[in-house]
């Protein structure tokens, strides 16, 4: 591993021995992003070869990285304890799928280096966004419905809190990620919630997105839970 990262990447895994290879296959293509670049692959419990596979694909591509394995508790605590061992001085994370382009990765590490922001977080829904491959059309209204909910509560006033790919600067993964509670679908609402209330400064940034088969979100399954969570956050924030 580089001995002095300049970026670190987290990402979370649960059962994604199919297409992890894949994801690391592009993130090395990348002659823009990988200088420097350390990866964290947090495994979530997987019942799969996930882990196997994730570090054979490491050495195969020729990043530099670490596979943690772990039990399952949630993307949101895999991603805490990834961030928790990251040691670039930008620090993003990004779903195993990789359905945000490599661009839009490389996107936000540059907002947060070059453009003197705390936070950089991509959104599928600004004006610049494309989105090449939809979601089934009840994912995007479910998706919709949410951050309707999150503005009716007072939890947010961004476009898109969900979308997996957000970097920080160092200093801001320790105030932000490293307090979380929320260890799944609201992870990412808390993070945003925590930047907000220290005056962090977050932008939003344009992503080319495709949605990806086999999605580990099923948030209308979850609904009770996530309901829950969302009103112990507006206790907790609001």
């Amino acid at each position: 591993m580089p001995d002095d990262p300049r970026r670190s990447i987290v990402i979370p895994m649960f059962n994604e021995a199919n297409r992890i290879a894949a994801s690391l296959a592009r993130i090395a293509s990348d002659a823009a992003l990988t200088p420097g670049l350390e990866l964290v692959l947090v495994d979530d419990g997987s019942t799969d070869a996930t882990v196997a596979v994730a570090r054979q694909a490491l050495e195969t591509s020729g990043l530099s990285g670490v596979v943690v394995k772990r039990d399952h508790e949630g993307k949101g605590a895999a991603v805490a304890a990834g961030t928790a061992l990251a040691r670039g001085g930008v620090v993003g994370f990004v779903d195993a799928d990789l359905s945000t382009d490599v661009d839009a990765i490389s996107a936000v590490f540059d907002a947060v280096e070059h453009a003197g922001v705390d936070i950089a977080i991509a959104s599928r829904r600004l004006p610049d966004s494309t989105i090449a491959r939809p979601q089934p059309r009840h994912r995007e209204l479910a998706g919709r419905s949410f951050n309707l909910v999150l503005r009716a509560l007072g939890l947010t006033t961004r476009s898109d809190t969900q979308c997996g790919c957000k970097a920080f600067t160092a200093e801001a993964v320790e105030i932000t990620v490293s307090g979380v509670t929320a260890t799944g679908f609201c992870f990412d609402v808390e993070v945003l919630l925590r930047a907000d209330r220290a005056d962090l400064t977050v932008v939003e940034v344009p992503v080319a997105w495709r949605h990806a088969d086999e999605s580990s979100v099923r948030l209308l399954g979850d609904a009770p839970s996530v309901v829950r969570e969302l009103y112990r956050l507006r206790r907790r924030y609001r």
